[in-house]
């Protein structure tokens, strides 16, 4: 049924990442935090006024993603800190190793790998003039959140869905549920009018390089009831499943509050009806399963 979305999956997944831009950060002491500023500059060289470096940066983008792409991930860092400027001091690039895996749905071994990413290395600096102020503004972030997210996959399907999720640090919990038309190009052998009647799907969420924001990845369980017919047949069958997935995705933040919540998903079936009946017809569900959510929420 979901074969060829399935079949496509893997290359979703590298356009997805292929947007990616990732600024890590070591702060040189811990004991001193600041406020959010309201700009960073890119200087050059070092400025005339006294200044602290307040932390060492290391931007790292994808093959063919031009500098100042990277250099504005690592001005928004730097912003986060409390910085009043960066400075760049390296720009470089590393080859990412090169490996080999089977493809079961393409029936044959995939490369992966063996691309140059490049890299931005430099330093979060904040002004004399300005430590005092921003230090007594500083308000310690929340460690804990949580929120809402309006699906917008499934609208494209005559569909709805929603989600909920809670996080601490790094690790989020969520669940979701939807319900839409399954596109008639994802059926064979003459079934047709396919939809997914409900699906409820629960797991956990872990960021890498910012709390409950950027890249993340994740495991979930999900339940759905399904429902299909046949051009020969006037009667619908129906099914259910159980399906563990393996999900990727990556949580950009608009605004403190609003965030934009891409998430990819290839999972299989663990329980479930193998064969339904449906008159003469016999349908016999996909063992693999895609999944997607493309959501705008609010952080609470």
């Amino acid at each position: 049924m979901y074969n060829l979305l399935f079949r496509s999956a893997p290359c979703l997944a590298f356009l997805f990442l292929s947007g990616c831009v990732q600024t890590s950060a070591v702060r040189l002491d811990e004991s001193k935090n600041y406020a959010p500023s309201s700009h960073v500059m890119i200087l050059e060289s070092p400025p005339i006024d006294a200044y602290e470096v307040i932390a060492q940066l290391e931007t790292r983008g994808t093959q063919g993603q031009s500098i100042p792409a990277l250099l504005e991930d690592m001005r928004k860092q730097a912003r986060d800190l409390g910085a009043d400027a960066i400075i760049p001091v390296e720009h470089t690039s590393e080859q990412t190793p090169v490996g080999v895996i089977y493809n079961p749905w393409l029936e044959g071994y995939q490369t992966y790998g063996g691309v140059r990413i490049p890299i931005v290395r430099g330093y979060a600096i904040i002004l004399e003039s300005s430590k005092s102020s921003r230090a007594a503004s500083y308000k310690r972030k929340r460690d804990t959140g949580f929120g809402t997210t309006v699906n917008a996959a499934p609208f494209a399907l005559s569909g709805y869905g929603f989600g909920i999720w809670g996080g601490k640090q790094r690790f989020r919990f969520f669940g979701s549920y939807h319900a839409h038309d399954v596109p008639a190009v994802f059926y064979r052998d003459g079934f047709i009018d396919g939809r997914v009647e409900s699906a409820l799907t629960a797991g956990l969420d872990y960021f890498f390089i910012r709390d409950l924001q950027g890249l993340y990845m994740g495991t979930s369980l999900g339940h759905s009831s399904s429902s299909f017919g046949h051009e020969d047949e006037l009667n619908r069958g129906e099914f259910r499943s159980l399906i563990w997935f393996m999900d990727m995705g990556y949580l950009f933040r608009i605004t403190p509050n609003i965030h934009f919540d891409v998430r990819l998903s290839l999972g299989g079936r663990v329980a479930g009806e193998t064969r339904v009946d449906l008159g003469r017809r016999v349908l016999v569900p996909d063992t693999a399963v895609p999944g997607g959510f493309v959501g705008l929420g609010i952080n609470l």
